[in-house]
């Protein structure tokens, strides 16, 4: 509807005339001529329609919900039954995607729910973002029923700890469970006298991985094999053998922590973990993954609680290439793409203190004994029948 000057427009809004398109609309206006933005107004059987093609996503957007009859456009705003005029200048609209016929010899090499998902990615919704998530992690094919499959097997694997029993749903993990977890947590000593007693790093590290690093990796130029920043810091001070297959080691679980669930199905077949030996890959793989078995083909993937071992494991090997020194925590959640919320409970959980800093800008991780005694306060609430 076209605005002018010094007139106002009244809107008779009748709910159950029809359905109201709402579109994505931003700012305030049309793009004016000076813009970047292509835009195309023209008639499409006897019926305007507005064509805007942006040329940083070279994606092309159409619609005709409005009557671009002039520079100036106005909008109609619904809110609590009331119906209101505003101008707008940019608009953006979803684009309208005509897939290929399957039945035509142009058949695309995706199917249909597949093409979906990839038009959802960059148009569709949180809520349709967060469903297409946990459908690659879980999906072997994009069928409903292999999805459905995974997932209870999945569910299946998931520890006891995180089930709720007689009636009550943990909304905060419980780390007396966690500390008591042989699969998240290594051995800790409680006879330990220094800070450096209270874990093994050979139980994390083997020493049968140690000698397989030292006969697949030349260890003189070994920086080259390490990619995270973080652990390149931990390298430049390194004395030993052993020091140098933990630096290995974490900048691994960095990749796979940090690995996409279609690139994790992968990592046997095409090794994308881009390791030396095929020992310490397929350690890794056992320890840090589990494999599901659906369509008869097993898939590696990682559940939560996966996840959790990997970042334990990775912050205890930090600590140690750090020469038990305060240890920045922004630095290692950025590397484990995790919140410092959540890193610093990993930290309480394996026994760091938290403190500022020396210049009182940054919170870091003092691992010293006596160790941080968490709270075995357990956070429930009843189901609600």
């Amino acid at each position: 509807m076209q605005s002018k000057s010094k007139k106002s427009v009244k809107v008779k809004y009748k709910p159950n005339s029809g359905p109201i398109c709402v579109t994505e609309w931003s700012s305030n206006g049309v793009p004016d001529g000076e813009s970047n933005i292509d835009l195309n107004i023209k008639t499409d059987e006897n019926q305007l329609k507005c064509e805007i093609k942006d040329p940083l996503s070279e994606v092309l957007y159409s619609g005709s919900q409005f009557i671009p009859s002039h520079r100036r456009f106005m909008i109609l705003e619904v809110e609590e039954n009331k119906a209101r005029l505003k101008p707008c200048v940019y608009f953006r609209m979803k684009p309208q995607i005509n897939f290929p016929v399957r039945a035509s010899s142009n058949l695309s090499s995706l199917s249909y729910k597949e093409q979906m998902d990839e038009y959802n990615e960059k148009f569709g919704s949180k809520r349709s973002l967060k469903r297409i998530e946990q459908r690659k992690k879980f999906a072997i094919s994009f069928g409903e029923d292999d999805y459905q499959e995974m997932k209870d097997k999945t569910a299946s694997i998931a520890s006891k700890s995180s089930t709720p029993t007689d009636g009550v749903i943990k909304t905060k993990f419980d780390t007396t469970d966690i500390i008591n977890d042989t699969f998240l947590m290594p051995p800790r000593n409680q006879n330990a006298t220094s800070a450096k007693e209270v874990y093994n790093i050979n139980d994390i590290v083997s020493e049968s991985i140690v000698t397989n690093v030292e006969s697949s990796y030349d260890l003189e130029n070994f920086l080259q094999y390490i990619n995270s920043p973080l652990v390149q810091h931990f390298a430049e001070r390194v004395k030993n053998n052993l020091e140098k297959a933990c630096c290995i080691f974490l900048d691994t679980l960095i990749k796979l922590k940090n690995l996409r669930s279609s690139e994790l199905k992968k990592v046997e077949s095409h090794g994308s973990l881009g390791l030396q030996s095929f020992e310490l890959q397929q350690y890794i793989l056992e320890n840090y993954t589990v494999s599901l078995h659906a369509s008869n083909k097993p898939v590696r993937t990682m559940t939560e609680k996966c996840k959790d071992k990997i970042i334990i494991h990775g912050l205890i090997l930090s600590i140690y290439l750090n020469q038990f020194k305060p240890l920045l925590i922004s630095e290692v959640s950025k590397v484990f793409l995790t919140s410092t919320i959540k890193m610093r409970k990993y930290g309480n959980i394996v026994g760091c203190h938290v403190d500022t800093n020396k210049t009182k800008t940054d919170r870091v991780f003092v691992f010293k004994l006596p160790l941080h005694s968490t709270d075995n306060k357990t956070y429930k609430r009843r189901r609600v029948n």
